[in-house]
């Protein structure tokens, strides 16, 4: 959970809240509140997560090379151009 404010009052889930209180609201909501103008006080604390290894980045890469040859594209057409008459 994060808190948030804002300069004007603002209803969140069926709630109103005047201008400039804290409201606490859920992770999956920051973004599309800061859009409409809130401010974050305090964020959540995530866990960080590792970053992958160069191995295993070159080998997802490598399934994405391969899985991108597999993808046929249909033939183009030829248009007609006032060259060819």
């Amino acid at each position: 959970m994060a808190k948030m404010t804002f300069s004007k009052s603002v209803k969140y889930n069926n709630v109103y809240y005047p201008a400039n209180t804290p409201i606490e609201v859920e992770d999956k909501d920051v973004v599309e509140l800061k859009r409409a103008g809130g401010f974050v006080i305090e964020g959540s604390v995530r866990p960080v997560e590792d970053k992958p290894k160069p191995e295993e980045q070159k080998e997802s890469a490598a399934v994405v090379k391969e899985s991108a040859a597999k993808v046929k594209l249909p033939p183009t057409r030829k248009r007609n151009s006032k060259k060819d008459k």
